[in-house]
Order: structure tokens, then C-alpha cells, then sequence
């Protein structure tokens, strides 16, 4: 397929395919949907994820061509909510949030736990805790 013909099959911009295909660029997520449905493939078939960790929940939304505010709203959570939960900011998920995000991406409950469990230690990475996660001595 060239350029022009993906470009058109994805209503984007010829200039835009070229800038990803060099990677100058990236495409949007929900760019990500359209390009994937104008090769005939699923949005995870262009996304590099490694196949030997669980995804993150944000490489579990990307896989389903889901921008975060879509996610959100399918799940029928607040994005704000729907955004601290996916780059692990939460400590625990709840079990209804578990679901409610496991029906908007069309995975499983335990895959949503997984990559919840992902994205927490890569937060964690990014953000250690403070004191080096020693517990500061109460006063007596």
C-alpha cells in the first residue's frame, strides 16, 4: 500500500505517515484504530509491546485503539480517575473499577489486575517512595 492510498484509507495527511513511518513522529491512539483498520490489522499489531511482560494498562488501552477519554468514559469513570489508575498512581483497584475497566477495554478482570500491577511498579520506578520507603518513626 503506499503512502498516499494508507493516508487516504485512514483520513490522515500523506506528510503524517511519512513523519511516523521515519519516526519523526507518533501517531495519536485513535490514529493508531484507523491506521490499523485501513491495513486490516489490530491497533496491538502496531504497537510495541513486549510479549514477554503483562501490558500495562495504558498498552492495554493502546492495544484497543482507545484514547484515555474514551476508556474512561466506556468504563464510566471520571478521567482523571480513569488517568491516576492507569499510570499506577492508585495503590489498590477496586473491584468495580477493575470491571468497569476490564468491559471498556475487552479484556479480562485478571488482565486489568495484571497490568494495574504493571503500571504500579513502573510508577513506582519513576517515583520511589520517600525516606526510601522506610517508615518514619513516630514520636513517643
Amino acid at each position: 500500500m503506499t503512502q498516499n492510498a494508507l493516508a487516504d484509507a485512514a483520513q490522515v495527511q500523506p506528510t503524517a505517515i511519512a513523519q511516523w513511518e521515519s519516526g519523526r513522529r507518533v501517531p495519536q491512539v485513535d490514529t493508531v484504530r484507523a491506521l490499523a483498520d485501513a491495513l486490516r490489522l489490530e491497533p496491538v499489531d502496531l504497537l510495541d509491546v513486549d510479549p514477554n511482560h503483562d501490558p500495562t494498562l495504558q498498552e492495554l488501552r493502546a492495544s484497543q485503539g482507545l484514547s484515555q477519554a474514551q476508556a474512561a468514559e466506556t468504563a464510566g469513570l471520571p478521567r482523571t480517575t480513569y488517568s491516576m489508575i492507569e499510570r499506577g498512581e492508585n495503590v489498590t483497584l477496586s473491584p468495580a473499577d477493575a470491571s468497569a475497566i476490564a468491559g471498556a477495554l475487552g479484556v479480562s478482570e485478571q488482565a486489568v489486575k495484571a497490568g494495574h500491577a504493571r503500571s504500579r511498579a513502573r510508577y513506582l520506578q519513576r517515583r520511589p517512595p520517600a525516606n526510601g520507603g522506610r517508615r518514619t518513626p513516630r514520636p513517643s
